[in-house]
């Protein structure tokens, strides 16, 4: 039996559950990009917020060797193209890398006790 015919075989209350996950964690990373650009930009519109968020979730996704900087571009460009300043789509990627190297510092301090106890 492959992959394949496991995901088929699957119940429905599974794939929906699945779904329903995935649409909260979009959700999720929506009301923070939200969050982010109310730090920023107070009046931030809803255009500028959903445009920069999707063009960092395309530029994440986009096949760049060493990804470096696709996000920053993604957001400064979709920051212009709706009329805000290349600082305001700067100081919103800052806040995500910072956030994102917080999440990386307390999950490696976290977990270094149990990474230590596996190492022998």
């Amino acid at each position: 039996e492959n992959e394949l015919d496991v995901l088929k075989s699957l119940d429905l209350k599974v794939w929906v559950r699945s779904v329903a996950a995935g649409i909260f964690a979009l959700a999720l990373m929506g009301l923070e990009w939200w969050f982010l650009w109310s730090l920023v930009v107070p009046d931030a519109g809803w255009q500028m917020v959903l445009g920069s968020w999707l063009a960092a979730r395309v530029a994440l996704w986009a096949p760049v060797p060493g990804a470096m900087g696709v996000l920053e571009a993604g957001v400064l460009a979709a920051t212009l193209a709706l009329g805000g300043d290349w600082s305001e789509g700067i100081a919103v990627c800052a806040l995500s890398r910072a956030r994102d190297l917080g999440l990386m510092i307390s999950s490696a301090v976290l977990s270094f006790r149990e990474w230590m106890g596996w190492r022998g």
